[in-house]
C-alpha cells in the first residue's frame, strides 16, 4: 500500500471519528438500567474502535443504538470503516452482538442495494418462506394533524411464517441440523422519510431460544401473558391475534404479533388479515357515525323544545 493510500484512509478514519465526536459532544450522560448496563460494559470497546473506528462514548451518546446493542438486536445505522475483502468500506453499517456466556463477539453488516435472500451464501430454498418475507404492502405516512404526508412501502410479516433447517458440519465430519425462524432486515424510514436502518439481510434465530425467551425473558407483552399454546405457535413462526393487550393507562386494544429475528423479541405486524380487520372496523365506524349522531339529534330534541316552551315570553290574559 502506498503512504498516500495510508494517509488517505487514516484523514478518512480521523474524521469519521470527528463526526461521532461532534454528534456526542454537548449531550448529557445517559442512564441505562442495570441489566443493559451490564451488558455494554461487556462489548470489546477497544476491539471496536481499532476495527471499526466505533467510539464507546458514541455507542452510549445514542440511546437508541446502545440498547439495540445490549439487546443484541440489530441496530440501526452507525458510521464506520470496515475491511471486506481486499477493500476498506466506510459508510453506514449495522451491527449485532452476540453475548455467549463470557465472550461477546461484535459483527459488522454493510447495506445491501438489493434484498438477499441467502442463508450462509445458499439461496434460500423455502418458496413459502420467502414469499411471506417478501409480502409488502403501501403505508400512508401522517403527521401529527393527520395530514398524509408521503407513501412508503412495509412488510407485512416479521418473520417467513414457519421454521427453515439449517444444516451445518461439525469438526468430526458429522452434520448437525437446527431449526431457525428468518426474518429479512428491510429498510425503516424515521419521520423525515431518511433511512436510519435496514441491511437488505436475513437473520435468523433457532426455535429453542425463542421458547427460551418467551419462558424466561418475556412471557407477557402489553399486559398479555401467553399461553404455553401461543409461546408454541410464536416459536414456530407463527402470527398471532391478541384481543387483550392494555395500554399502560389500562385501556384495552387488540393488535396480531410475531417473532422478529433482527430484532430478537416479538413485535406487532401490520399482516394481511389485521390490515382487513382495521378496514372493516373503521368502515363500520363511519357507517354508524351518522346514525350516533341522528340518535343524539334526537334525543336532544325534546330537551330542546322544553327548554323553548320555559324560555318563552309568557302572554298577559286579557281581562
Amino acid at each position: 500500500m502506498t503512504k498516500g493510500r495510508r494517509n488517505w484512509r487514516r484523514g478518512t478514519r480521523r474524521k469519521t471519528l470527528k463526526t461521532q465526536e461532534n454528534k456526542t459532544a454537548g449531550k448529557k450522560e445517559i442512564s441505562y438500567p442495570k441489566f443493559i448496563q451490564e451488558r455494554l460494559d461487556r462489548i470489546p470497546w477497544e476491539e471496536l474502535e481499532a476495527s471499526y473506528g466505533i467510539r464507546k462514548d458514541y455507542v452510549l451518546g445514542n440511546e437508541q443504538v446502545a440498547r439495540q446493542l445490549a439487546s443484541g438486536q440489530v441496530t440501526d445505522y452507525v458510521r464506520c470503516y470496515a475491511k471486506v475483502g481486499n477493500l476498506t468500506v466506510i459508510g453506514p453499517m449495522a451491527l449485532q452482538a452476540n453475548f455467549r456466556n463470557d465472550r461477546v463477539e461484535v459483527k459488522h453488516f454493510t447495506v445491501n442495494p438489493n434484498p438477499d435472500l441467502s442463508v450462509y451464501g445458499d439461496a434460500l430454498r423455502s418458496d413459502k418462506v420467502a414469499e411471506r418475507l417478501m409480502d409488502t404492502y403501501e403505508y400512508t405516512v401522517k403527521d401529527d394533524e393527520g395530514k398524509a404526508v408521503r407513501k412508503e412501502t412495509r412488510h407485512s410479516f416479521a418473520n417467513g411464517g414457519s421454521p427453515i433447517t439449517i444444516t451445518r458440519q461439525n469438526p468430526d465430519g458429522s452434520e448437525s441440523k437446527t431449526r431457525c425462524l428468518v426474518s429479512f432486515d428491510g429498510f425503516v424510514r424515521n419521520r423525515d422519510g431518511e433511512i436510519i436502518r435496514g441491511t437488505q439481510k436475513l437473520f435468523l434465530t433457532p426455535c429453542a431460544e425463542v421458547q427460551t425467551y418467551l419462558e424466561k425473558v418475556a412471557p407477557t407483552m402489553y399486559g398479555h401473558e401467553f399461553t404455553p399454546e401461543q409461546r408454541e405457535a410464536l416459536s414456530e413462526g407463527k402470527d398471532l391475534y391478541i384481543e387483550d393487550f392494555r395500554t399502560k393507562d389500562g385501556k384495552t386494544f387488540d393488535a396480531v404479533v410475531q417473532y422478529n429475528a433482527v430484532l430478537r423479541q416479538v413485535v406487532k405486524v401490520d399482516t394481511p388479515f389485521w390490515r382487513e380487520t382495521v378496514r372493516k372496523r373503521n368502515e363500520a365506524s363511519r357507517t354508524a357515525a351518522p346514525e350516533k349522531r341522528q340518535e343524539a339529534e334526537q334525543k336532544k330534541a325534546p330537551a330542546r323544545k322544553e327548554e323553548a316552551q320555559e324560555t318563552a315570553p309568557k302572554r298577559a290574559r286579557r281581562v
